[in-house]
């Protein structure tokens, strides 16, 4: 079955339970499609965790990734499946290069990657998306909260840094933020050329 069809079953379930009118089901189907696609990279991620022995990057990346990104936006997929192999593609690749080409680096390195990214967050956030406007007041609030949300994880992993504390954790929180501010990059220079 395919994600449209089970999203359409499971938003005609809960409509019929919910004895919610027919003119909101397209609503309801587009929440049921992101709930389930959402779901399943979260659990592939996770998965792709174990497998790697590193339980813990699955969770420091989604929080970080997603965190982040729900208000700030940035590049998206033009389909679920894409969206999908995008995510898990980008997690592995931050691991890779959070272990194997970022951890010999030194903090001060780490720390100006880190800083630079943010800073791109915080001056593009939010990205704005053809495909899903949404209002002004909506665009302020997301802002404020992807700024809020960027500057407290980047606080946290300056203080891993500087103490030098689960460098793991905080080279996986430092190349995921370049991985956001790359998606957030990546729709401005589309903007630019188009």
């Amino acid at each position: 079955m395919t994600l449209q069809a089970t999203a359409t079953k499971m938003a005609q379930h809960v409509m019929e339970k919910a004895n919610i009118p027919q003119q909101r089901k397209a609503i309801f189907v587009y929440g049921c499609e992101l709930t389930l696609s959402t779901s399943a990279s979260v659990l592939s991620i996770i998965l792709l965790s174990i497998v790697l022995g590193a339980l813990y990057s699955s969770f420091v990346f989604l929080a970080v990734f997603m965190g982040i990104r729900f208000f700030a936006g940035g590049y998206h997929a033009k389909t679920y499946s894409h969206c999908f192999l995008l995510t898990n593609f980008i997690y592995i690749i931050s691991f890779l290069l959070s272990k194997y080409v970022l951890a010999p680096l030194s903090w001060p390195v780490k720390l100006i990657l880190l800083l630079s990214s943010a800073i791109v967050v915080l001056v593009l956030a939010p990205i704005r998306h053809k495909k899903h406007p949404l209002s002004e007041q909506t665009y302020r609030k997301n802002a404020i909260i992807g700024r809020a949300i960027t500057v407290l994880i980047s606080l946290g992993a300056i203080l891993l840094l500087l103490k030098d504390i689960t460098t793991q954790i905080s080279t996986l929180i430092v190349v995921t933020l370049m991985a956001i501010a790359i998606m957030m990059i990546l729709p401005k220079i589309k903007e630019g050329v188009e």
